[in-house]
């Protein structure tokens, strides 16, 4: 087998770069679930996720994410968050700040003339948490940069929890007699 020659090569570096690019934006990561798992909170079972925001598709700074749900999921649709906790330099405005029962996180901190915790184009910023009512839930997705009003990416994400196992405070005894 005779090796490629750098012409070959560059050629096909050029055709899997053709070929990402013409994704659409949809097909892009821009939320990653790190970590998720079962909770209990005033004795219903919820779902807590960490997760990653990535700046896959904008060529500016993200400094702001806003998750709005997605209406008509199923009948009496009760996803909703009970806890909501952002990375350092990310602030949550609170429930009511956003329309259509959204929710989100904004970068609001600033130092010599910078805002602090962006994240850069083809960046990401780990240490998002949110806990939910539901395993499933789906949301609309806004990245938006800091300042420039209009210059807002994004899409629908479902976090889902699939595979968490309930935890519960018990004996070896006890666990032990659940598969006897």
């Amino acid at each position: 087998m005779r090796p490629l020659s750098r012409a070959a090569l560059v050629a096909a570096a050029v055709t899997l770069l053709a070929a990402a690019s013409a994704l659409p934006a949809s097909a892009q990561q821009f939320i990653r679930i790190d970590h998720c798992n079962q909770v209990m909170v005033n004795g219903q079972i919820c779902y807590h996720y960490t997760f990653t925001v990535i700046n896959s598709m904008s060529p500016n700074e993200v400094g702001g994410v806003t998750f709005i749900p997605v209406t008509n999921q199923a009948p009496g649709d009760t996803c909703h968050t009970l806890v909501r906790v952002g990375p350092q330099y990310w602030f949550d405005p609170g429930d009511g700040a956003f329309g259509g029962g959204g929710w989100g996180w904004n970068c609001g901190t600033f130092s010599g003339g910078q805002i602090l915790g962006v994240i850069p184009p083809g960046g990401s910023q780990s240490g998002f948490e949110v806990t939910l009512s539901r395993a499933a839930c789906c949301f609309q997705v806004i990245l938006s940069a800091p300042v420039l009003i209009g210059d807002e990416t994004g899409g629908e994400f479902c976090f889902t929890c699939e595979g968490a196992t309930a935890s519960r405070n018990g004996t070896w005894g006890a666990i032990k007699s659940l598969y006897r």
